[in-house]
């Protein structure tokens, strides 16, 4: 028998109600598939829009928290400015630290082995500095809103990975921001008696001399960056040597009169030393000179081994001026011994080229290369670089470099000399004022 309209209306029903079971299953399996159901006590993941609101949260928590070490610490720090001292080339220029008070009427500051705080009449006195571990102590002014930092206790510092304050300096004073480390160590340093907190895996490095606090307020000490992590001498190491500094006075920084570089692997093989550091240049007007030459290996300085370059600007922290000191040392294979009488830093002249302040180099036909150019010479001030290659000088074409310094020599002083230089692919002419 025909269907009728109404059986066929039923049956084309059937059909709709079974395709829309079946797609209902198949969107419920697969929805299984995609996000497997949770445990009923499990924590449930947050929206995206909860999760930024929290990370708002937190940053503006953190922010809070800055702010009222600001407002506890602000009262004893002080701004301080540093120039380079008569031998650093690499640091020239005012920078700022901050002096943390550690009396009502002094403070210390760490601007380094490397630089001088330089004196505010009437505000900034340099009482003394001890250059081979980079701390001054200073005199303020006293003022009944100053005040002293309380002291961390470094055993209660937070856990890493963890966050802490760091007050650095700018022309416009102090600002805080946070310190985020991942790992936090105890190191020895040979400038130091007391162990040192090495800060590693940070958010961002802090500049030399940026003080470092709890989020309480707490001082724990001023530091320097060091490769990628950031070195703090405690705040008791600091207060120790700054009370030692007021008793003793000033300690001037020992000078050998060399410049020294790693053993890499073709130096290794040709000087035939496995450890050390390599010689690159002795000033020939200084207490190493006719003791030492180019490309000597220093295997030690007194009883301190030579590693690294490192190695060596902690030696030099050991070492006093005036007192001679024994440097092992291999030369094309041979080991000796010799005894140099280090001077303070800052006595010797930067460069045996007098005043010029440039070594040389002849190139065959083209003029003489820039080997070394001495801090704040008339060569420094006149922009050469190494590597410069200075291919006239006046009316003369291709000097040598007996030529170079004859010309400088002979020139009054105040006079101009102009230089023409090639770096590289760019051609320069640059006036040397003598």
């Amino acid at each position: 028998m025909p269907d009728t309209p109404a059986h066929g209306v039923r049956r084309e029903t059937r059909l709709l109600l079974v395709t829309i079971v079946i797609s209902a299953a198949m969107l419920f399996l697969l929805a299984r598939l995609r996000f497997p159901e949770q445990p009923s006590g499990a924590p449930q993941p947050p929206t995206q829009p909860l999760e930024r609101l929290a990370a708002s949260a937190t940053y503006d928590e953190l922010a809070s928290i800055l702010r009222g070490v600001d407002r506890q610490v602000s009262s004893a720090i002080l701004t301080v400015s540093t120039a380079p001292d008569s031998e650093t080339a690499e640091d020239a220029g005012t920078t700022y630290i901050p002096a943390v008070r550690i009396a009502e009427d002094s403070a210390v500051a760490l601007p380094g082995s490397s630089r001088r705080i330089v004196p505010q009449p009437g505000r900034i006195e340099v009482v003394a500095a001890d250059s081979p571990h980079g701390i001054a102590l200073l005199r303020v002014p006293s003022s009944d809103a100053a005040s002293i930092p309380r002291l961390a206790v470094l055993d209660t510092l937070p856990e890493a990975p963890g966050y802490l304050a760091a007050i650095e300096a700018t022309g416009n004073g102090p600002a805080v921001r946070p310190l985020y480390f991942g790992r936090l160590d105890r190191v020895s340093d040979r400038r130091w008696k007391e162990p040192i907190l090495r800060f590693s895996a940070l958010q961002q490095m802090l500049p030399a001399g940026a003080a470092v606090f709890t989020l309480d307020g707490r001082f724990i000490g001023v530091g320097f960056p060091d490769d990628r992590a950031f070195l703090v001498v405690p705040a008791v190491s600091l207060l120790a040597e700054a009370e030692q500094l007021g008793l003793r006075g000033s300690v001037p920084a020992a000078d050998l009169g060399i410049e020294v570089q790693p053993l890499d692997r073709a130096l290794r093989a040709a000087t035939g030393s496995e450890t050390g550091v390599v010689v690159s240049y002795v000033n020939p007007g200084g207490p190493s000179a006719g003791h030492l030459q180019a490309a000597d290996v220093i295997t030690s300085i007194g009883s301190t081994s030579m590693q690294s370059p490192a190695d060596y600007a902690a030696a030099l922290t050991q070492l006093a001026p005036g007192a001679p000191v024994t440097i092992d040392v291999s030369r094309a294979g041979i080991v000796t011994t010799v005894t140099v009488t280090p001077v303070a830093r800052g006595s010797l002249s930067s460069s045996g080229a007098g005043d010029l302040g440039l070594d040389l180099r002849a190139v065959k036909g083209a003029g003489s290369e820039a080997v070394r150019v001495a801090p704040r010479s008339a060569a420094a001030r006149a922009g050469i670089h190494v590597g410069d290659l200075v291919t006239g000088i006046g009316s003369n074409d291709a000097p040598d470099p007996a030529e170079v310094q004859d010309a400088f020599k002979k020139a009054a002083p105040g006079d101009h000399l102009i230089l023409r230089i090639e770096r590289g692919s760019i051609h320069l002419v640059m006036a040397l004022t003598k």
